[in-house]
């Protein structure tokens, strides 16, 4: 039978059985709801970013409208001076009559009377030209946050579009190392401030995931072909890689003991009073074609049953 494939439109599988693709089919919507998670935080911070720049051009707009306002102050001044009144006396008001309106007619000018006449038009010249560098000023700003706005709300709705966990993984990476970059030049991080964690055991570094994305990170971006990799059998838990730079075919009982001790503890089996546990070189562990995070395929690996504990305090 053939089933339509819920991630590529245009695209089909056939299977053998009603079963075999309903399994199939599970197995996508799981992966797709898995992959909706996954994105949820980066769609969040996308969203409150956006709101933030909506609510910075709002207050933008609004002082906008206030040099707008004061735009035509030069003008109005200009009137009161030529109206024909003592420059020194005090006014609530004046009304004098508007030659640059289209026919000649009276306006009615609101004055701070504590102030005199000519501090009257002197301020408001000196509004006027700050109004004129402010709406400069504000047109630059506005068009700034414009621009954020509509790319975050372009990165956000591709992100959202994303539907298969290869796209995903690409862009999170860049996404987590444009983060690194951007606090590399605030604050110099120790190795063990990473996001996976790590410790050492009798001098060999030791790196831990601490969920599915950062098992696909510790064991294929972090992991060297001859390092120690190791997993709990039959239950889920984190990838913990063993460095092994000097290349030695096998590690010390004590640091093997010890590296499947923190695989069993971060796992489902942490309760359990022993543990199976996988080991292998990085260079047998592969990632197959479309896999969730965190899946992965061993060419050949050993086993070892060790007690789950906790190294790390």
């Amino acid at each position: 039978m053939a089933l339509e494939s819920v991630d590529r439109t245009h695209s089909s599988k056939v299977f053998a059985n009603i079963l075999d693709a309903a399994r199939f089919y599970f197995d996508e919507m799981e992966s797709r709801s898995l992959l909706d998670r996954e994105k949820m935080p980066v769609v969040r911070d996308l969203r409150a970013a956006s709101k933030r720049l909506a609510d910075r051009e709002k207050k933008l707009n609004r002082e906008l409208v206030k040099y707008q306002e004061a735009a035509g102050l030069d003008k109005v001044a200009q009137l009161l001076a030529s109206s024909g009144r003592k420059m020194e006396e005090h006014f609530e008001s004046l009304t004098v009559t508007n030659y640059f309106a289209e026919k000649p007619q009276p306006l009615k000018v609101p004055l701070d009377s504590t102030l005199s006449l000519r501090e009257n038009i002197d301020r408001m010249f000196k509004r006027h030209t700050k109004a004129g560098r402010g709406k400069q000023l504000v047109t630059q700003q506005l068009a700034e946050v414009h621009n954020r706005r509509e790319l975050i709300e372009s990165q956000t709705r591709r992100l959202q579009a994303i539907k298969d966990w290869d796209t995903w993984l690409a862009i999170a990476n860049k996404l987590d190392k444009e983060k690194t970059t951007s606090t590399s030049n605030e604050t110099e991080r120790e190795p063990t401030g990473k996001r996976y964690r790590a410790t050492k055991l009798d001098g060999r570094e030791v790196f831990i995931g601490r969920n599915s994305r950062e098992n696909d990170e510790v064991t294929f971006q972090l992991a060297q072909p001859d390092d120690f990799w190791f997993h709990v059998a039959d239950y889920s838990g984190s990838h913990v890689v063993v460095r092994n730079p000097n290349r030695d075919k096998d590690l010390s009982p004590e640091v093997l003991t010890k590296a499947a001790g923190l695989a069993a503890f971060f796992s489902q089996a942490r309760n359990s009073s022993k543990v199976e546990v996988h080991y292998t070189r990085r260079k047998h562990v592969l990632k197959p074609k479309r896999s969730k995070p965190g899946l992965v395929r061993l060419l050949e690996f050993k086993s070892i049953t060790v007690e789950p504990r906790n190294w790390l305090e």
